[in-house]
């Protein structure tokens, strides 16, 4: 974060004496008549993550407005809700409020093994938000979007995407995960099992035909995926014969 970037958020919570402690979610918050929330879409803030609003086409905040809101760690938001006036002919708009077009962000750092949405976008207006993705396989680590402040500064700490690992499956009795030097799959990997010596691979009749074979597979969030493989020991016991009740 730069220091325009630390010092505006300085500025926001010490004015207020708010010590930032935790991590906390705001859920859907309030939008007023004539305006919207970018990103369109997201209903959903995490601690600190900053909730931007614009007017629609025709309307312009008053001059006592701020398009930004913060979540806060209990999981209020902080700031008052803005309001959209009509444009009237002969206004003079707030240069905050209303920033200069001519500034933009650009070319905002990208972290390794992720990309802007979308990801062919360089250039973002003052308002506006910038989101990020991180590539299959990875999840992102710290907020998923930065704002682009009036001034052309980005708000916002970049964020940071983590490899996607499955550590250590479960592994049932009688059998074996091979090879058995393995301990951790990527995400999309297949856990292969065996079953041991004088057992066998049960499948259950409601399973799915993919587990067919004792599989499971590492998904995107780490979570494993497909029930854990039954290994039941193989019967050596002789067939009963059959008699008939005519002899």
């Amino acid at each position: 974060m730069d220091c325009k970037t630390s010092m505006f958020s300085f500025l926001v919570f010490a004015s207020l004496g708010l010590l930032v402690i935790g991590q906390g979610t705001c859920k859907s918050p309030r939008v007023p008549p004539n305006a919207k929330i970018y990103p369109k879409g997201k209903t959903e803030w995490q601690t600190l993550e900053i909730i931007a609003y614009k007017c629609i086409s025709g309307y312009t905040f008053t001059h006592d407005s701020h398009p930004l809101r913060f979540c806060l760690p209990n999981g209020k938001i902080f700031g008052k809700l803005p309001v959209c006036k009509e444009v009237e002919i002969d206004q003079v708009a707030s240069p905050f409020v209303q920033p200069n077009i001519s500034v933009t962000c650009n070319n905002p750092q990208v972290p390794a093994n992720a990309m802007t949405v979308p990801p062919e976008k360089t250039v973002w207006k003052p308002t506006e938000l910038i989101t990020y993705k991180c590539t299959t396989g990875y999840q992102i680590v710290g907020s998923s979007t930065r704002f682009c402040t009036p001034d052309g500064t980005i708000l916002g700490d970049v964020p940071k995407c983590k490899e996607v690992i499955c550590n250590n499956p479960e592994v049932p009795a009688n059998a074996k995960i091979v090879p058995e030097s393995k301990s951790k799959w990527r995400a999309n990997e297949i856990i292969t099992y065996m079953c041991l010596p004088g057992y066998r691979y049960e499948t259950s009749p409601t399973s799915h035909p993919i587990f067919a074979l004792p599989i499971r597979f590492c998904q995107g969030d780490g979570s494993i995926f497909g029930p854990l493989p039954v290994c039941e020991a193989i019967s050596t016991e002789s067939p009963t014969p059959i008699t008939s009740s005519l002899m």
